[in-house]
């Protein structure tokens, strides 16, 4: 089990999505799970993404800038079979950007598994979305580790609705879960 660097320091987490935004200038890697461990981690808390991607050269690149940035990736795992996470993005005359989202990606495909049911009762803090839950399975993960957490934790949805990969169930859902709505 991966235990924190310091045990002074608060833990935050991200789960659901890494992805590479693949932008009219260029790609970047985000997913707003993602986007929040780090930015926590650049703040003072020991931040972990959790999510997975692929066993692809997106997959070692992804890999390659965490360890560059110094975040923690004991909980970002890789899956074969499916691809890591990526949105093409469009922008329109007047820089409206529209999203191409790929479907089946790995982080699609998120298991609740031992290495996370012995986090989520020491995590302070976690922010999850909507959509990472456009599948049953990530969907179960993510309920699974909030439902694992302490009484006194935070939990952080981000209501992110993007084209059909919501549902009025999972917001729901989630609704219950959070204390914390953004």
């Amino acid at each position: 089990m991966l235990m924190p660097r310091n045990k002074q320091r608060l833990i935050a987490v991200g789960l659901g999505e890494i992805l590479w935004d693949m932008l009219p200038g260029g790609k970047q890697l985000g997913g707003a799970p993602f986007n929040f461990a780090r930015h926590c981690d650049q703040l003072g808390l020991e931040g972990f993404p959790v999510s997975q991607i692929g066993t692809d050269e997106l997959g070692d690149e992804t890999l390659a800038l965490l360890e560059a940035w110094g975040v923690t990736t004991g909980y970002v795992s890789r899956i074969p079979h499916y691809k890591t996470g990526v949105v093409r993005i469009r922008l329109d005359d007047q820089g409206k950007p529209t999203y191409d989202i790929r479907d089946n990606a790995a982080w699609d495909h998120m298991l609740f598994d031992t290495h996370l049911e012995e986090l989520a009762p020491s995590v302070n803090l976690a922010s999850f979305g909507t959509l990472a839950q456009r599948s049953e399975s990530t969907r179960h993960a993510i309920y699974s580790f909030l439902d694992r957490m302490r009484s006194d934790s935070l939990r952080l949805f981000d209501i992110n609705i993007r084209q059909q990969y919501y549902s009025t169930e999972s917001i729901e859902r989630s609704l219950l879960r959070a204390n914390i709505l953004k």
